[in-house]
């Protein structure tokens, strides 16, 4: 059997940081969590109809939006402490805990 070639030690050698990468993920608090919104706004509207599903909706959508905005900068003691005090899977509710949070700091 021949040695190696550096041709092939290098591709070898430039696939592997890619595997090595995927595999170095943030840890599930480091992401923002996945909360069915749809579900959570039917549930909390009762059979108070469109409008208050489509508010809720609205509320949702802006806290997953600001959310992401200052999601990477929160330190991940804060975002644990707030996803373990959800009442509910709301992204509205865990953006209004990490503001308060953030700003008690």
């Amino acid at each position: 059997m021949r040695p190696p070639m550096r041709r092939e030690i290098l591709h070898t050698l430039m696939a592997l940081p890619m595997p090595i990468m995927l595999l170095v993920t943030p840890a599930t608090a480091q992401e923002i969590p996945d909360f069915d919104s749809a579900a959570l706004c039917e549930e909390l509207a009762g059979d108070s109809g469109e409008a208050a599903i489509r508010r809720c909706r609205f509320a949702e959508d802006y806290g997953l939006s600001e959310l992401e905005t200052f999601w990477p900068t929160t330190s991940t003691a804060i975002r644990e402490r707030c996803i373990e005090q959800l009442e509910g899977q709301s992204y509205a509710e865990l953006a209004r805990c990490v503001l308060r949070l953030r700003r008690a700091r």
